[in-house]
């Protein structure tokens, strides 16, 4: 793994490393492995990169207090109670309306690479609508396309909000970063952000570049960007944990 920075001064850390080269330890209950990005204050995994080999089946139980879960498949298809759910799909697990526990198969047939990703409150897909389902499936299609604006200027890049919590506004999201993208300029997020690559490449800093299969974790408040640029474009799996905002430094 691939250190990109580290503050000592602060409660967490801003990383970036290929996943590909981390620590992969076998998944909980079998049937694959994980690489554990980011964990808790109490070491819970709020996110992770999943790999699930072939024929793998289990059965998940939902009980009334779980935190929804989002999956999205990067390679292979999922299935989810007869719905197959390919490269690019989110699928999202969440408590139904009542108090009991629902029972969900999951398998593949092929195998599957999956992030996976838990979070505070039940929230929904803003391009479906919502029925309280315990799965809902969603694809990129069925996510309008907004142009993203940082401090009253188009910045080219086109995004897909896939995920809304309930609650303080955080989000998951896929971004679409043009060619000769130029960055805004040193700033912070008010929010912890995390960031898949999923193809093409971006800069992180004046040394690392993002490629595929590349994470990078920046902490709320953390500033960053005076070097961030994209030759040949690149698309990103974003998600935060509060209302995203990029927040400019003076000068």
């Amino acid at each position: 793994m691939t250190l990109l920075h580290e503050d000592r001064g602060q409660a967490e850390s801003r990383v970036c490393y290929d996943i590909d080269g981390s620590r992969w330890g076998p998944l909980p209950g079998g049937g694959g492995s994980w690489s554990v990005l980011r964990r808790s204050a109490d070491r819970k995994a709020l996110s992770a990169m999943v790999r699930l080999d072939s024929g793998f089946l289990t059965t998940i139980q939902i009980h009334a207090e779980d935190l929804p879960t989002i999956g999205y498949v990067l390679e292979g298809v999922l299935e989810f109670g007869g719905k197959r759910c390919g490269r690019g799909a989110m699928v999202a697990l969440r408590p139904g309306a009542g108090d009991g526990v629902d029972s969900i198969a999951v398998g593949s047939r092929d195998g599957a690479t999956v992030v996976v990703i838990r979070r505070p409150d039940r929230g929904g897909c803003p391009g479906l609508v919502d029925h309280s389902e315990t799965v809902l499936v969603a694809t990129p299609e069925d996510m309008p396309v907004v142009e993203s604006v940082v401090a009253g200027k188009k910045t080219g890049i086109t995004r897909r909000v896939m995920w809304v919590d309930s609650t303080g506004g955080g989000d998951i999201r896929e971004l679409a970063v043009p060619p000769g993208f130029v960055g805004a300029g040193r700033g912070h997020h008010p929010c912890g952000e995390e960031i898949l690559c999923l193809d093409g490449a971006i800069t992180a800093d004046e040394e690392h570049e993002l490629t595929r299969g590349w994470y990078l974790y920046n902490p709320a408040q953390y500033v960053h960007g005076g070097h961030e640029f994209s030759e040949r474009g690149a698309v990103l799996l974003e998600w935060h944990d509060a209302a995203w905002d990029l927040v400019l430094e003076p000068g």
